[in-house]
């Protein structure tokens, strides 16, 4: 199932029949993610089965839900987006805030301007100081909507008072590939 998200993982150990398994919650539906022998796992939903019984010599070590997945929590990535761009605003550190787009992701930075690759550098080159505080993400699928607001000290004497939202789109492991913002200034 590549590109799910998983909320919830739990190890629960192994049943007759199977190696291994995991309980995992992806997209609020509970599936059990097990694993019977060489290149045979499984996924469904979380319900007793019967499994064929498996030998000691198919078996192998249990690897995970991440591994059948390759997918992160989207939530999570959401997190971290917005607890990196609040420290990367205020430090002006372009380098952490590029590090959590995917290469080839569209960044739109208002609605009515094209995409502009130099943003950052432009506008952190503008701005003295800037004090930022993300809102906790609102996550569907692999999508998050992420309110801000700022406080913003130029170079040359005035100051920018902003608020904004940002909707993002995430890869499978958690990078932006798609990142639309609108805001307005007081």
């Amino acid at each position: 199932m590549p590109g799910c998200a998983i909320d919830k993982e739990r190890h629960l150990g192994r049943r007759p029949g199977q190696l291994a398994f995991a309980m995992s919650q992806v997209n609020g539906v509970m599936l059990l993610v097990y694993q019977m022998g060489p290149g045979r796992a499984g996924i469904g939903p979380s319900r007793p089965m019967e499994c064929p019984p498996v030998e000691a010599s198919e078996r192998r070590p249990f690897v995970g839900a991440y591994a059948y997945c390759g997918s992160v929590d989207i939530r999570e990535a959401a997190k971290r987006w917005a607890d990196v761009w609040e420290r990367g605003w205020r430090e002006h550190d372009a380098a952490a805030i590029a590090a959590l787009y995917a290469e080839g992701a569209v960044w739109r930075q208002h609605p009515f301007r094209a995409p502009d690759p130099g943003y950052l550098d432009r506008v952190f080159a503008e701005e003295e100081s800037a004090q930022c505080q993300f809102g906790p993400p609102i996550v569907d699928g692999d999508r998050a909507a992420v309110p801000w607001t700022a406080q913003t000290k130029l170079k040359d004497g005035r100051s920018e008072d902003l608020a904004g939202a940002s909707l993002l789109r995430f890869t499978a492991d958690g990078l932006v590939v798609e990142e639309h913002d609108y805001w307005n200034e007081r």
